[in-house]
């Protein structure tokens, strides 16, 4: 019997007499009772759904492409990456999507995600409890309708609440504007110092790569060297994430913004910066933003 060990985890391929063990695991159609939950160590793409009461984790990103989206899972959680649902989400009050990076999706009902990056949803999100660093409904018709809303730097929508008056709770924790320049001016002289760290590391491999013959130690110094030019090269890919959201909010009015592009409706209880505000009246294109201590309309 022969013994095969691999020196990460991941899905295994076979390619004629090859086998490989790959960081993507790619589903063909949908995750059943056929293929059970998932819990992966990498990036995951789904062609089709996830089947009600499943589970999907991974370490990296998630895609699941079915035209169909997902309904009430249990969970879908990215650990350290984004998760785009090409076809929507329709919970059931039951569907629970967590990440570490963005979340891209059609529409959003009945849902709660808590995300660390930017949730951007196409069409419309419609009684769902959503926290993130910032959710942008991005459509000519997208809207926001009931449910429980929480941003760190800002919330954007065609409309907001519904002439029905749903309750449609809106909230900015918002931001310290100095501050967040003082990060963003560090995380730009980390990605330098990465980037010359990198070089270096490349010079090196290159030359390694050279060599007819190498020594145990050369080969031990060639395997940990990329190792560490991979691990910069995904540190860079975070920090610059982090100085895209930061970038963003410094574009921001005040220091935590609620936009709306069309209309917002009675019905709707703004909160920046734990400064509340009930709409009593439909009020056109305008946005909401803290100034002095105050929520000033522009």
């Amino acid at each position: 019997i022969t013994t095969l060990y691999a020196l990460r985890s991941g899905a295994v391929h076979y390619e004629g007499d090859r086998i490989s063990v790959s960081n993507h695991l790619e589903i063909p159609g949908d995750v059943d009772f056929k293929v059970g939950n998932i819990n992966f160590d990498g990036y995951v793409t789904i062609k089709g759904t996830v089947e009600d009461n499943f589970i999907v984790k991974a370490t990296k990103d998630i895609e699941i492409l079915g035209d169909f989206g997902i309904g009430s899972v249990r969970k879908i959680e990215s650990t350290n990456g984004s998760i785009s649902i090409k076809g929507g989400i329709a919970g059931k009050n039951k569907a629970v999507i967590k990440c570490k990076g963005d979340l891209y999706t059609k529409f959003v009902s009945e849902a709660t995600i808590i995300c660390e990056g930017s949730v951007y949803i196409g069409v419309y999100c419609i009684n769902s409890n959503i926290t993130a660093k910032e959710i942008i409904v991005d459509s000519p018709i997208g809207r926001i309708i009931g449910g429980n809303i929480q941003a760190e730097i800002r919330v954007v929508s065609s409309i907001l609440g519904s002439s029905s008056e749903s309750k449609t709770a809106i909230s900015v924790k918002g931001f310290n504007r100095d501050e967040l320049k003082e990060k963003l001016e560090t995380i730009i002289n980390e990605i330098e110092n990465m980037k010359n760290d990198m070089e270096k590391l490349k010079q090196e491999i290159s030359q390694l790569s050279l060599k007819a013959k190498l020594t145990d130690s050369e080969r031990n110094r060639f395997i940990k060297a990329q190792s560490e030019f991979f691990n910069i090269k995904n540190k860079i890919k975070e920090l610059e994430n982090d100085k895209r959201i930061i970038t963003n909010a410094l574009r921001t009015k005040g220091e935590g913004e609620v936009t709306v592009l069309k209309r917002i409706y009675p019905g709707v209880v703004l909160e920046i910066k734990n400064i509340m505000k009930r709409i009593d009246k439909p009020i056109l294109t305008t946005s909401f933003y803290i100034q002095n201590g105050e929520i000033k309309q522009l």
